[in-house]
């Protein structure tokens, strides 16, 4: 445990793997803008969170050199399309792929997501106040004079008794520690919160518009961009929180 603790330090495995989540997230969320014409938003956290930001980072300059990689279309290439017009066909496949590529499979993530830290935190709990009980029995074990007959030889008046008040509040200390550092209640509830708001982003984007194929076209890109800001802003969110909760060792 010392160490991978010393390790996890000195080489950052906890910064670098959020990092790159922020690459693979803010390249996932390209792939779906580009056919738009757009790009994920930029994401940068407020000045007074240590002056970390991403696109100052290897992050910005690798997202930067991949989307000049991209270039633009080639017209003499086989495979590029003969007309590039963003009419109604076009739009309404773009809705499905929004919908059913990018925004409801993000939504089974955080439904799973929820529904695992919930469990996770409810059976936390229930064992907590289980240990909780059972040491508050055995003090009033000890006030009352309760005992428990043991072989005298091994054992003298009580022994177990002061075990059994001992030893839980201990591990009931150790499992709240797990709950408040793995932020259980707060990815569930995070979770939840992303789960509504996709609900919310997948209804709208289904929706067809009836305006025209201009306004139509801003509409959906408009609204495409803001998902994205969303779930850009919900990792970087985790990056913040992971640099202002570091474990100690003690």
């Amino acid at each position: 445990i010392l160490l991978n603790f010393v390790a996890s330090r000195a080489w950052n495995w906890h910064e670098r793997a959020i990092d790159y989540r922020f690459v693979a997230e803010y390249l996932r969320q390209t792939t779906m803008l580009a056919p738009l014409g757009r790009l994920a938003p930029l994401i940068r956290p407020s000045p007074h969170y240590r002056g970390h930001d991403p696109w100052r980072t290897w992050m910005g300059w690798y997202v930067r050199a991949l989307h000049r990689d991209q270039g633009v279309i080639d017209f003499d290439a086989p495979s590029a399309p003969r007309v590039l017009r963003m009419d109604h066909g076009f739009l309404s496949t773009m809705r499905y792929r929004l919908c059913e590529d990018w925004l409801k499979d993000q939504y089974r993530y955080y439904a799973t997501v929820e529904r695992r830290f919930e469990a996770a935190s409810r059976g936390l709990r229930l064992l907590m106040g289980l240990l909780f009980i059972l040491a508050v029995a055995a003090v009033v074990g000890h006030f009352v004079g309760f005992d428990m007959e043991l072989d005298e030889t091994a054992w003298r008046t009580g022994a177990l008794l002061t075990i059994v008040g001992a030893v839980p509040p201990a591990f009931l200390g150790a499992l709240h520690g797990i709950a408040v550092q793995g932020e259980l209640d707060l990815t569930a509830g995070r979770a939840k919160d992303m789960c509504a708001y996709l609900a919310r982003a997948i209804s709208e984007i289904a929706e067809p518009s009836d305006q025209s194929e201009c306004a139509a076209a801003v509409l959906l890109s408009n609204q495409a961009v803001e998902a994205a800001h969303m779930m850009l802003g919900e990792v970087l969110d985790w990056r913040i929180l992971h640099q202002t909760h570091q474990v100690e060792l003690t």
